[in-house]
C-alpha cells in the first residue's frame, strides 16, 4: 500500500509527502533524520520508507509490520462495494470515521493520539467502522487526502476525503440549495465544488455553517468527478452525515 502521510516519532506529529518533498529540498540533513523515524499514522508501529517516484509516496519498510487491527494493513474495498456500503446507508459508521479522519489531522498532541487509539480500537472490535469483512477476508474504505494531488483512480470511486482547506458556503443560482466550495489554498485554487440539496443542508449541524471563507479540517464521503476544461472537481452530498467540518482559528 502507498502512504500520503506517516507519524514521525521525534516530533511527535503527522507528517504528509508534500512536507517531506519540501523538505527534501529546503532541508535535505533534516529530511534524512526525519526519513530514518517514519511510522503509519494509524498504529504508529510499521516503519515507512520514503520512495523516490514520480509521483513520490511512502510504503511500509520490509520486515516491518503494522498492528493486527491496524486498518492500513488490509487491502481497500472494491469500487463496487464501497456503493454498496453506501448504499446500505452505513452512514452513522462512516461518519464515525470521518470524526477520525478530522482528529487525525489534529493530532499534534500526545492526548488525541491516545484517544483516537481507544477510539478505533473500540469501534474496529465492536462495530467495524474501518474495517469490514467480505468473504472471511478483512477489507478497509478508500480513502485520500484532498489537499494532496489527484490521481486518476481517485475519481469516479466512492472514497473518504480529508484535509486541510479553506471552506465557502454560496447558495446555488436556484436560490434554495447550496455549495460547498474548496480551496487549496489564498491564492483561491479551487479544489472542489460540493453540491447540497436544501433537505440535506438543513439537516448540516450548525456549527459547521459560517459566512466568509474559512480554513476547516474537512472530511466528506463521496464520488468526485472531474469538471470539464477545469482544473477542480465536483461532487454531490447524499446525506449530512457524510460531511465533516471543524473551523480552525488561524
Amino acid at each position: 500500500m502507498k502512504f500520503e502521510e506517516a507519524y514521525v516519532k521525534p516530533l511527535d506529529k503527522i507528517i504528509d509527502i508534500n512536507e517531506l518533498s519540501l523538505m527534501k529540498k529546503s532541508k535535505f540533513v533534516e529530511f534524512a533524520k526525519t526519513c530514518d523515524n517514519l511510522y503509519c499514522p494509524e498504529c504508529m508501529k510499521a516503519k515507512l520508507v520514503y520512495v523516490l517516484s514520480n509521483p513520490v509516496y511512502l510504503r511500509t519498510c520490509q520486515n516491518s509490520e503494522h498492528s493486527e487491527d491496524c486498518s492500513l494493513k488490509q487491502e481497500e474495498l472494491s469500487k463496487t462495494r464501497t456503493k454498496e456500503f453506501v448504499k446500505e446507508q452505513n452512514f452513522d459508521t462512516l461518519n464515525r470515521q470521518l470524526q477520525r479522519l478530522i482528529l487525525n489531522l489534529s493530532s499534534c498532541a500526545q492526548k488525541e493520539k491516545t484517544d483516537l487509539s481507544q477510539k478505533a480500537t473500540i469501534q474496529k472490535n465492536n462495530n467495524g467502522s474501518f474495517i469490514t469483512n467480505v468473504g472471511g477476508k478483512n477489507f478497509r474504505f478508500p480513502q485520500k487526502r484532498i489537499d494532496l494531488p489527484l490521481f486518476e483512480d481517485d475519481y469516479d470511486k466512492i472514497k473518504l476525503f480529508y484535509g486541510t482547506v479553506l471552506c465557502t458556503w454560496e447558495k446555488a443560482k436556484n436560490g434554495n440549495d447550496y455549495r460547498l466550495l474548496i480551496y487549496l489554498d489564498s491564492k483561491q485554487r479551487l479544489l472542489c465544488r460540493i453540491f447540497v440539496k436544501e433537505n440535506i443542508y438543513k439537516f448540516v449541524p450548525s456549527k459547521m455553517k459560517f459566512k466568509g471563507q474559512k480554513k476547516c479540517r474537512i472530511a466528506f464521503v463521496a464520488s468526485i468527478n472531474k469538471v470539464e476544461g477545469k482544473t477542480y472537481c465536483q461532487t454531490g452530498l447524499i446525506h449530512s452525515t457524510l460531511l465533516e467540518l471543524q473551523q480552525l482559528n488561524n
